[in-house]
């Protein structure tokens, strides 16, 4: 009889929090999470598990926690993938983590988004940019 293996995915959050420290002010931080998981479900329990002092409130989409001293966190889900293996062993199931932006830009890389940015260059920047661009091609 073989075994059914689970299928693992990865859930990436963009993390936005604010810590209060009375007197010695505010912290913010933004940063890339992931959360590997079997379910939309287990993410949930999962963020509410990681987030439940204090007052929180939302769904796998989108995820808020807030403290009685003003500090706050707040997930926005970005993406969800399936997940690698090697990231299941690296990051665990059910843990919260963050992630190397360097690991996260080929698989958040948005082609439409890029060019928008590129719509101010005059044409010889973009010459130079798609030579580059092709010396990049395996």
């Amino acid at each position: 009889m073989e075994r059914e293996t689970k299928k693992h995915k990865l859930y990436i959050y963009e993390l936005n929090s604010g810590d209060n420290y009375g007197s010695g002010g505010f912290e913010y931080e933004t940063s890339k999470v992931g959360i590997i998981s079997e379910s939309d479900e287990m993410t949930l329990d999962v963020l509410e598990k990681k987030y439940k002092w204090g007052t929180y409130w939302g769904d796998v989409d989108e995820f808020e926690q807030r403290d009685e001293d003003g500090g706050h966190k707040k997930l926005t889900l970005l993406k969800v993938i399936d997940a690698e293996p090697e990231w299941v062993s690296e990051l665990g199931v059910g843990e919260v983590e963050k992630i190397n932006p360097v690991f996260l830009r080929p698989i958040l890389f948005d082609a439409k988004e890029f060019v928008k940015q590129l719509s101010g260059l005059k044409n010889s920047q973009l010459d130079e940019l798609i030579e580059k661009i092709e010396g990049l091609k395996k």
